[in-house]
């Protein structure tokens, strides 16, 4: 039996005792101890039980996580096992395919005709190759007078006219008397070319030419076609 001593006396009395014998006093109440350790391993057990759980839970997981990765390799390889199932498939059902190639050859047979007809048919077209060679011969007189009018005309050339003896046509470098004479034309020169240009200068009508290499101006009265009769030409008011 445990003893305590009285907080009045002093003297020690029995831990049982609801009173000191000594004075009276009733003794103090006794002190809670501090919990045990193994009022704490409840906690501990209780931590350790979660993180089991937790531990557990996670391998679980991870279980699940290598299953489905080591599955998922075999779920091809079943997917493609229906392949060959097809792949027979398909060669059972060839036989009806080498049926239609064998049947094909009727088709090639009957097509071998054709091309021969088309062969013999082809002597109608070389009899109108034949015939062709008589529209050729018709077209080619056609031919010849295209020919014929597209080549340009031969250019006419002109002759002096009107000019009396001893006097020149004065061929100038201008439409008008008052430009420089290049040069100067006897009476019936020949081989005059005319040019594209032809003026009218007051009254008189001036005709650019070409003559002996050289280009100018006349008055287009004293000159004309050199297969012509010349005749007198009209007095103009200009001089040539």
């Amino acid at each position: 039996m445990a003893l305590i001593r009285c907080y009045e006396c002093g003297k020690e009395i029995s831990s049982l005792a609801t009173a000191c014998p000594s004075c009276g006093a009733p003794p103090r109440p006794a002190i809670v101890p501090p919990p045990l350790p193994t009022q704490a391993r409840p906690a501990s057990r209780a931590k350790q039980l979660s993180w089991g759980t937790i531990a557990l839970l996670t391998g679980v997981v991870l279980v699940l996580v290598i299953r489905g990765v080591t599955h998922q390799p075999n779920t091809p390889s079943v997917a493609a096992s229906p392949t060959p199932a097809t792949a027979e498939s398909a060669t059972r059902t060839s036989p009806p395919i080498e049926t239609a190639s064998e049947s094909s050859p009727s088709p090639t047979a009957t097509e071998t005709p054709t091309a021969e007809s088309a062969t013999t048919s082809s002597p109608p077209i070389e009899t109108a190759s034949e015939s062709s060679p008589s529209p050729t011969a018709t077209e080619t007189p056609y031919a010849s007078d295209a020919s014929v009018a597209t080549a340009p005309p031969p250019r006419a050339t002109y002759q002096v006219i009107g000019i009396p003896p001893g006097d020149y046509l004065n061929v100038r470098e201008g439409a008008g008397s008052d430009y420089q004479v290049v040069t100067k034309l006897e009476p019936g020169t020949g081989g005059i070319l005319l040019g594209t240009k032809r003026i009218a200068n007051g009254a008189t009508t001036w005709q650019e030419i070409t003559v002996h290499g050289q280009t100018g101006w006349v008055n287009a009265a004293y000159i004309a076609l050199e297969t012509q009769v010349p005749t007198s030409p009209t007095e103009s008011p200009t001089a040539p």
